[in-house]
């Protein structure tokens, strides 16, 4: 226990000297942990999804429309299919074209409209559903920026406290060189003390 306090002690002390460098206070330290807190930054994604998944949900209310183009190349389409009148029993030796033959392209297109018109609920029940989700995803949002920015007030109230103490522990070490000072002097004179 008085290895950690010692350890807390000496971290403060190494802070205190970067904070002497740069003053800091409370504001620009909440603004860069907004920034920079991948634990925050997660609790903003979150609540960004749940609010993308409700518009999606909501999206559910109206048509979808969906357009597929499809097309594909035939590299040996079938040819034409002719046949000699002769065999089909005409006076006369002409082919007749039964079949023009197959193009080497061949295109698809559809087009379909969905229109949910009675759902029993489900659409208006997932929307409530996905409503709920994003007010407890901004909840867990404000709970993580409480917890941060307390989190982050008592550490600020640390090292204010710890610069008195360092004060102090200054103050301290003056008197007690001085002390020694003096003991050393008396020594040398001769007084027991």
């Amino acid at each position: 226990m008085i290895k950690k306090f010692i350890l807390f002690i000496v971290v403060l002390l190494i802070s205190n000297t970067l904070f002497a460098t740069e003053t800091y206070n409370y504001d620009s330290l909440a603004s860069s942990l907004r920034l920079n807190n991948t634990k925050l930054q997660a609790a903003y994604q979150d609540v960004v999804q749940a609010k993308l998944d409700t518009k999606d949900a909501k999206a559910n209310y109206h048509p979808t429309i969906d357009l597929t183009v499809s097309g594909s190349y035939i590299i040996n389409p079938i040819g034409p299919i002719t046949v000699n009148a002769s065999e089909l029993g005409l006076p006369y030796n002409q082919y007749i074209t039964l079949y023009k033959g197959m193009e080497n392209t061949l295109y698809q297109t559809s087009l379909s409209l969905q229109q949910p018109i009675f759902t029993w609920g489900k659409i208006s029940n997932g929307v409530k559903a996905l409503k709920e989700v994003e007010s407890v995803r901004s909840l867990q949002l404000t709970d993580t920026e409480n917890q941060l920015n307390a989190e982050l007030k008592s550490r600020l109230s640390a090292i204010y406290y710890m610069d008195d103490i360092i004060s102090l522990l200054n103050e301290q070490k003056s008197y007690a060189d001085r002390l020694v000072e003096l003991a050393h002097a008396a020594q040398e004179q001769g007084i027991m003390l």
